[in-house]
């Protein structure tokens, strides 16, 4: 239809059902274009990325 909306939203549910592309943001700057067919691919990208986060926090070395 050729318009552009603006969703800031962490739910990927949300995202594949309302979107056909999805800008990553970082300070402002666009630094990833991703395309329905990769949805997935960034969900499980994100998840790794947060998850990894959390434990490299906890210390258990």
């Amino acid at each position: 239809m050729g318009k552009s909306i603006i969703i800031s939203s962490h739910i990927f549910s949300t995202l594949n059902d309302t979107c056909d592309e999805i800008f990553l943001l970082k300070n402002g700057q666009i630094i990833k274009r991703v395309v329905k067919e990769e949805f997935s691919n960034l969900e499980s990208e994100m998840k790794e990325f947060t998850i990894g986060n959390k434990i490299e926090k906890l210390n258990l070395k």
